[in-house]
């Protein structure tokens, strides 16, 4: 039986709880530039309104979960694939605007080879397909700094038999 959604994201969540901040770590020795990403101050399913902690990481599923045959048939059955629109949003705040573009980009980067990372490592029964970035930048006038919201959107797709 495929995945329903909830157990996707449960999978999704303890793979970016276990995993995020070690590609975190890796990003900041890699760019050794003085700007430095912070760990996650929380990982949550769904989308928060300004959060106050930050940076925070929001697993949001958008649009349809869809199920499509594959057109592959057997003595096992029916090859069905489901694909699940989900987004993986950060949302950061920051004095600097130019500071802010690139850890935007940074942990964007970082979501997605933990993403890319665990599926290869056996993590999860799942493929990704169609990923993209995506960014909306806030200014802060009460702090004099901005916020931004950042987003990884992506198709995962999870196969089941049917007999």
């Amino acid at each position: 039986m495929a995945k329903q959604l909830e157990a996707v994201l449960d999978g999704l969540k303890s793979l970016l709880d276990n995993n995020l901040g070690t590609a975190i770590t890796s990003l900041n020795t890699e760019h050794n530039d003085g700007i430095t990403l912070q760990q996650p101050a929380k990982i949550v399913f769904g989308m928060r309104e300004a959060p106050m902690e930050t940076p925070m990481v929001m697993i949001v599923p958008g649009g349809k979960t869809v199920p499509e045959y594959n057109g592959i048939e057997g003595d096992f059955g029916s090859l069905i694939t489901w694909r699940y629109n989900i987004k993986v949003i950060i949302w950061l705040t920051e004095q600097e605007e130019e500071i802010l573009q690139r850890k935007t980009l940074r942990y964007q980067r970082a979501v997605r080879e933990t993403l890319l990372n665990g599926r290869e490592g056996g993590t999860g029964a799942y493929m990704i397909k169609h990923m993209e970035d995506d960014v909306s930048i806030i200014f802060l006038a009460d702090t004099s700094g901005y916020a931004q919201f950042s987003s990884v959107s992506f198709e995962l797709y999870s196969e089941q038999i049917v007999s």
